[in-house]
């Protein structure tokens, strides 16, 4: 099979320049890339140098009192009579530039927001993590007075069993007490009792003296003598 070499030289030319036409389409056309800008203020007016990448070329430009002095595109200078030519082309890159200015001191304001903000939030978390510690130590306190408490309220319950076992036995003792006066008919009835003293020494009802052999009795019966030098009163008093 023969082969056309001019066919096939000019195909292998138009897919190459479809494939630069395709990478010329993709990269951007209108960014600065990369730019270096240095403006210096001094009492004779303002100097200003430029060196960027534009539109895939690399340009350096210099002007003094916004007036162009120099100007390179990939190195080449550029002759001052040829400037008008790149008049639009420096006044977008130098709007541009001055956009990207603008854009980096606003994303400085940002950054100096966001770090007072950091700053604020580290600042709120350290007091919420010494309110924490704080509110820690005083549940721990809490718990235990709680404790405590509960344990004061078992000793509370504790000794109010024992004194109603107390009052119960207290009660019982002088009901038996005056039944026993009942009985031996030192007082005809118990509504008849106004006042019983027993001592370790005597025994009286309503004021009244009884004899040794009653006190001894008494004393015995309901376990009223006094524990080694101790002295115990023993006392009944009633209303009229």
């Amino acid at each position: 099979m023969k082969t056309n070499p001019l066919k096939n030289t000019l195909l292998l030319t138009a897919m190459m320049a479809f494939s630069v036409t395709v990478i010329a389409q993709e990269k951007p056309t209108n960014t600065v890339t990369r730019h270096e800008s240095y403006t210096s203020t001094t009492k004779n007016g303002s100097h200003e140098q430029i060196i960027t990448d534009w539109k895939g070329k690399r340009y350096q430009i210099e002007l003094v009192n916004d007036q162009l002095t120099s100007f390179y595109i990939d190195g080449e200078k550029i002759a001052s009579n040829k400037w008008d030519q790149y008049s639009s082309e420096i006044k977008e890159i130098r709007e541009q530039i001055q956009k990207n200015r603008i854009q980096a001191e606003k994303d400085r304001e940002q950054a100096r927001k966001d770090r007072a903000q950091a700053r604020m939030d580290r600042e709120q978390a350290q007091k919420d993590r010494e309110q924490a510690q704080k509110d820690r130590e005083q549940a721990l306190k809490d718990r235990q007075q709680a404790l405590r408490d509960r344990d004061q309220a078992l000793k509370d319950r504790d000794q109010a069993i024992k004194d109603q076992q107390s009052a119960r036995e207290d009660k019982k003792k002088t009901d038996d007490i005056i039944n026993e006066l009942v009985k031996d008919g030192i007082i005809p009835n118990e509504k008849a009792l106004r006042r019983l003293t027993i001592t370790n020494d005597q025994i009286s009802v309503n004021g009244k003296k009884l004899s040794a052999e009653v006190l001894k009795k008494y004393q015995e019966k309901f376990n009223l003598v006094s524990d080694g030098h101790k002295s115990q009163t023993y006392m009944i008093t009633r209303d009229k």
